[in-house]
């Protein structure tokens, strides 16, 4: 086939432009600090391809080949015609890919769906064939769901009978389709030694295909822990966390090497009744050992008989190795985990969830990594069980005023913003604070004013580095008291612009100005200089922009508390034409990063910005929504808010507004009077395709809904002949 030169110019920039990644049955969740297999067939934490060190699945640290684990995955137990029925995975499984009753096709194999913090629908084909229609979770915004920073999602079911043949399982399937969102989170704004780096989420829907209902319906997390060389493990279980764990006997692994971590599974949702577990010597062979085992029982079917207290448990092994106390485990072995959930019955049709977690904790010795994986387990179920996300504010009133001009800029004072952290956590390291706060006046000018403290980021935070002339001067618009200031300089320049020729963040305090340094903020770092801090801002102007001008700042206002936005914002009366704007305030209570989207069921009329950015945790952000009313009368319409992090929280506010539409009739130009320009650009409209600016009615002298020539007569007429003519 002929090619013309700029026939192979769009196929190389088509070419240039096609997806990069593309799903596959195995996927691998690699954006913390761990790299761990997923596979579509229910097991995870097993690598069936021995892809990088036998069958292990789980290397911590990411990048080497330190394995602690050599399979994990999902067990179901259920009666049928009172004859129970297991379906195991966890390595080899007994689940197949795809959805439930799929004929087998060679051709074709259900993958993991894996999407990553950073691309776009250019850059991985998943987001396009994100399968929303198989249960794939999508956000507020109808896009593929991203929790954390990394995830995944599969799909697979147990209804293909040949693919059960286990001897400790091998039963007729149960009928059951599972779909499983997996995430993790890389080290961006996290806390707590960057834990949740170190955690899988796992999110399983369980739905009965089967024609018959499965009564005492049992969900097992099931997990195989090998730390480094697999007999040398120990392992524990904390029943008021819901959490099973394995860590080394000794501080150094043959295979693993020195200070191996602890690694275990942690239940996040459900009704935990038992934990349990084998090894590797254990005699399980039959199915009827592995229903004993789901039930909380030994092997043989016994109860466990705790041996500090004489009494029957379901939770063997539930001492506490960081302190010494309780049933302890002193054995040794090649062990598996067992987490067993509560018996339901499950119709057919209806579903069931549970949530679950991976962790893996290192800590100074190997005791000191179970207290960090006890501490982690905890963390998580804080986050579990709290709705805390994103909080919605309103801003009482404009805080800055410069000549009644808007101007881009943000507060960062978070102790005086109703708690936010923002450069108060950054550079400062200090709570919220209440003082009785003057009115402050800054003013820049072209000439030095006032000398000002330099702050530049050291190891440790930030330090005083001196301080510099600059062309600011900041006082109490009451007396004229001038007070103190500092800038962060970021490019360490020892100018209050940065590099991008805008101001850097400004730190003013409550001592009056002077000329000589203060020798405890001179020596100092921001925490020592945290008490004079009276508030904290960044302007996004340049000093060529803000130059002869003041900003005024009621600094008690800015101590208010926000008052809660409950339903709805409104604008009052807007006039036509104008644009009326209100502030919020996004704030992130939670402990880890929030990717906030927002937008407006109607962007012509209401337009917020910015509509998407990040929040890290304690972190605050003002949202400026822009009421911009096409036409009179009022105006309502949905704003939706969408935070995306452990907790996803998604709230939508009703915006309204009146809008106040006030012409004169003719005034093609709007500039509220009548004149040949009017004229013109009439003639212009109909004639030359020009542009209508105004509302049309503005033009429609007739009432007819149309701008013609009869209407273009008319306005000659009230132009030149002083006809009154109505075009309400």
């Amino acid at each position: 086939m002929w090619s013309s030169p700029a026939h192979l110019i769009v196929i190389t920039l088509l070419a240039s432009v096609a997806p990069l990644l593309a799903a596959t049955p195995v996927a691998t969740l690699d954006d913390g600090n761990m790299l761990l297999f997923v596979a579509n067939d229910g097991s995870y934490g097993y690598d069936k391809e021995k892809s990088l060190s036998g069958y292990a699945g789980l290397y911590y640290p990411k990048g080497t080949l330190k394995a602690l684990m050599a399979g994990a995955g999902l067990w179901i137990s259920g009666k049928k015609d009172d004859r129970w029925h297991v379906t195991i995975a966890g390595g080899p499984t007994e689940f197949v890919p795809g959805p439930a009753f799929r004929e087998p096709d060679s051709t074709y194999e259900f993958p993991v769906y894996k999407i990553t913090r950073g691309e776009d629908y250019l850059t991985n084909d998943d987001y396009q064939t994100w399968p929303s229609h198989l249960g794939a979770p999508l956000n507020q915004l109808g896009q593929p769901l991203l929790r954390g920073s990394q995830a995944l999602f599969t799909l697979f079911n147990d209804t293909d009978s040949s693919a059960h043949g286990m001897s400790i399982s091998g039963t007729p399937p149960l009928g059951v389709e599972v779909r499983l969102y997996a995430y993790t989170f890389d080290n961006t704004y996290q806390m707590y030694d960057t834990i949740l780096s170190q955690v899988v989420f796992f999110e399983y829907t369980i739905t009965n295909v089967s024609g018959e209902t499965i009564d005492s319906c049992i969900i097992t997390s099931y997990a195989d822990p090998d730390i480094g060389w697999a007999g040398s493990d120990l392992i524990g279980c904390d029943s008021s966390l819901a959490a099973a764990y394995c860590y080394n006997d000794g501080n150094h692994d043959i295979f693993y090497g020195p200070n191996p971590p602890a690694v275990g599974i942690c239940l996040l949702e459900g009704d935990l009744t038992s934990f349990n577990y084998y090894h590797s010597k254990s005699p399980l062979d039959t199915v009827t050992q592995t229903v004993n085992l789901i039930k909380g029982l030994t092997i043989e079917g016994a109860p466990y008989i705790n041996p500090q207290s004489g009494m029957p448990t379901n939770y063997p092994l539930d001492g506490n190795p960081v302190t010494g106390t309780g049933w302890i485990n002193d054995d040794p072995q090649d062990y598996r985990l067992m987490l067993n959930l509560a018996p339901v019955s499950l119709s057919t049709g209806e579903s069931l969830r549970y949530k679950m977690a991976l962790i893996v904790t290192r800590g100074e010795n190997v005791i000191n990594g179970v207290d960090r994986f006890l501490q982690a387990a905890a963390l998580i179920h804080e986050l579990a069980k709290s709705e805390a996300g994103v909080e919605l504010l309103v801003f009482p009133q404009p805080v800055f005023e410069i000549s009644q001009d808007r101007f881009q800029g943000h507060d960062w004072g978070g102790r005086f913003l109703s708690g936010g952290l923002d450069l108060a956590s950054r550079y400062l390291f200090t709570p919220d604070r209440n003082d009785s706060l003057p009115e402050i006046v800054i003013s820049f000018a072209d000439q030095p004013l006032q000398q000002a403290y330099r702050f530049c980021a050291g190891v440790d935070g930030y330090y005083c580095c001196g301080f510099t002339p600059q062309s600011v001067e900041v006082f109490d618009s009451n007396n004229s008291t001038r007070y103190d200031y500092a800038f962060i300089d970021t490019d360490a320049d020892g100018d209050l612009t940065g590099a991008d020729s805008l101001l850097e963040p400004l730190i003013i305090f409550t001592t009056p100005f002077t000329s000589s340094a203060r020798e405890s903020i001179t020596a100092g770092s921001m925490v020592d200089a945290a008490d004079l801090a009276l508030l904290a801002l960044e302007l996004e102007e340049t000093m060529e922009s803000l130059a002869g001008r003041s900003i005024t700042i009621n600094a008690n206002v800015m101590q208010h508390e926000f008052i809660a936005i409950g339903d709805t914002i409104n604008f009052g009366s807007v006039k036509v034409a104008s644009l009326g704007e209100r502030v919020l305030k996004i704030r992130n209570r939670s402990k880890f990063c929030q990717e906030i989207n927002i937008s407006s069921d109607d962007p012509s009329q209401l337009l917020p910005q910015p509509i998407a950015f990040e929040l890290g945790s304690g972190e605050s952000s003002f949202v400026y929504l822009h009421f911009h009313p096409a036409d009179s009368g009022t105006f309502s319409t949905p704003l939706r808010i969408h935070g995306c992090g452990y907790n996803e929280k998604a709230d939508t506010l009703l915006v309204t507004g009146s809008a106040d539409y006030s012409f004169v009739c003719g005034d093609a130009d709007n500039d509220g009077k009548l004149d040949l320009v009017d004229l013109v650009i009439m003639i212009r409209i109909l004639y030359r395709d020009g542009v209508i600016t105004v509302p049309i009615r503005q033009l429609d002298a007739d009432g007819d809904g149309l701008f013609d020539l009869t209407d273009l007569v008319q306005f000659i007429n009230i132009v030149f002949h002083n006809v009154q003519v109505s075009c309400d």
